[in-house]
């Protein structure tokens, strides 16, 4: 049965039951009227309209009939309202039950197609290489330069040494000179 249908047939037994209610309440006034008509009668005469009386009864019903309508239609509204949504959420949850597993596995093949062991061990040892290459660089660095420090100090040594023991003379020749002159 479609949701339409149920308002229909939710609305149309509203109006049903208001029916019922109204011509109930009608034929209370009714006879109210008729026992006070009377009553009244005896004492008064009084003449009450058809009119008014017709005006009366049509405004009772008109203001029934609405508020029993609009109260089916609310309730009607709701009742579908709620059934819409435990269908929504019931389809959802089944749906993304589905696509968890699905994309689980087309997870798992990919990573199986595209994985290889020999590659993997490959790469890893290259980037223990670069660690190990990055931690030590800097020790290195700093040997080379103290042999670069050291090397200065033994060429200033050297040229030291040389200088005490050679000189130019005037000539421009190199003169070497042990011991005192």
């Amino acid at each position: 049965m479609t949701t339409n249908m149920k308002v229909l047939l939710v609305a149309g037994g509203a109006v049903a039951g208001a029916v019922a209610i109204i011509y109930h309440k009608v034929d209370k006034i009714a006879k109210m009227l008729n026992k006070s008509v009377a009553d009244l009668s005896r004492d008064i005469h009084v003449d009450v309209d058809e009119a008014m009386v017709g005006a009366a009864v049509k405004y009772a019903v008109d203001s029934t009939v609405d508020r029993v309508v609009n109260n089916a239609a609310r309730s009607a509204a709701l009742e579908v309202s709620t059934d819409i949504r435990r269908q929504v959420r019931t389809k959802v949850e089944e749906a993304y039950k589905t696509i968890e597993t699905d994309v689980s596995k087309e997870i798992s093949v990919q990573v199986a197609r595209t994985v290889d062991m020999d590659d993997l061990r490959r790469d890893v040892i290259s980037e223990a290489k670069k660690a190990v290459i990055n931690k030590f660089d800097g020790k290195l660095d700093d040997l080379l330069n103290d042999f670069n420090a050291n090397l200065q100090n033994i060429s200033k040594i050297y040229s030291s040494i040389a200088g005490s023991i050679s000189k130019t003379n005037e000539s421009g020749k190199m003169v070497f000179t042990v011991g005192q002159q």
